[in-house]
């Protein structure tokens, strides 16, 4: 996360999974969210790979060089419901 040599070792979505099933482990959290930008390729692939389900795109929110960019949202709820 970060750090170019541990680029392709799924680092991050090992600490995304380790963060999001520690949160849901908990009985007052239904549901953990996240949301980026579209051309954060690496995140959506996180969000994706981890069992998160698109729940919302907020089109040409920001602005990344001038340049509209869509916002997306992802969400997975607990499965103990």
């Amino acid at each position: 996360m970060g750090n170019r040599s541990s680029e392709g070792q799924d680092v991050g979505l090992d600490a995304w999974r380790t963060l999001m099933n520690w949160l849901l482990s908990y009985a007052q959290v239904r549901k953990v969210t996240g949301g980026t930008m579209q051309c954060n390729k690496a995140m959506v692939k996180i969000m994706k790979h981890s069992g998160m389900a698109l729940d919302a795109v907020h089109l040409k929110q920001e602005l990344l060089d001038g340049k509209p960019q869509d916002l997306v949202y992802f969400g997975k709820f607990r499965n103990k419901l």
